[in-house]
């Protein structure tokens, strides 16, 4: 498996790069695993979506949303930008 660090996103301090990688990108595993840590299904969904779009666009493909429309303003206001490491 490839991991896929681009995402530099963290929701409520939860890398979503790392919850994808674990999950190996799959939409309901990443549900299950935000919810896991605390969030609501809301939230645990809008924010795997969000992921899985800014992956998509970051990696070359092709999504029917931009990755912001997929957020609610304070969803949106969780959301940290991760430092790259390097």
């Amino acid at each position: 498996m490839t991991t896929r660090d681009n995402i530099r996103f963290a929701a409520d301090g939860i890398s979503l790069a790392d919850i994808g990688n674990a999950a190996k990108w799959h939409r309901q595993f990443m549900i299950d695993a935000l919810a896991a840590k605390g969030m609501s299904h809301a939230d645990a969904e809008a924010f795997a979506c969000f992921a899985i779009a800014e992956d998509a666009i970051l990696n070359g493909g092709i999504t029917d949303s931009s990755p912001e429309d997929l957020v609610t303003d304070a969803q949106w206001d969780r959301l940290t930008l991760i430092e790259p490491t390097r």
